[in-house]
């Protein structure tokens, strides 16, 4: 058996080689929190970007003589505006989480403090949860979307 530290006040019944992985997951969470920031500043870009795109396309559509078409263009912007909004703040969330996760851990494991280490375990399974939600809302919503697409599909005739 492995020797563990028996520190006052911090982090008992631990051994090295865990504190060793734990650093190592504290680096790795930090990374990935990181990259994720600059990814999802990469999409609010780009959906800034694709406002600017989508509210001109109406234009397009003034001169013809078909208002379902500009209704359906312009309210189609808007809405995958704000679903797009959405969803970055929710991925901004839960990001969250994971920045927290690692910032803990590797102030836990620096100054032996078992607060900081719950803390930092009490984020990662928000983390873990959010993720979890997310995952089982987008599942049923493309449920409910091919059962939608095939419903409406289905109530077509040929002509």
């Amino acid at each position: 058996m492995e020797n563990t530290f028996n520190i006052p006040g911090g982090l008992n019944r631990s051994t090295e080689l865990m504190h060793q992985d734990w650093a190592t997951t504290a680096y790795w969470a930090n990374f990935i929190a990181i990259v994720n920031y600059i990814l999802l500043g990469l999409g609010a870009f780009a959906l800034i970007l694709l406002s600017a795109f989508a509210s001109q396309l109406p234009g397009v559509y003034d001169s013809m003589d078909n208002p379902i078409a500009y209704y359906m263009l312009a309210g189609g912007g808007a809405l995958s505006i704000v679903i797009g909004l959405v969803f970055l703040g929710l991925a901004l969330v839960i990001n969250t989480f994971l920045f927290r996760f690692a910032r803990r851990l590797k102030t836990a494991l620096d100054l032996h403090d078992q607060d900081a280490f719950e803390t930092a375990w009490f984020n990662f399974r928000n983390y873990l949860r959010w993720n979890g939600i997310s995952i089982l809302v987008l599942i049923v919503g493309y449920i409910v979307l091919i059962v939608a697409m095939a419903s409406a599909l289905s109530g077509l005739r040929e002509f």
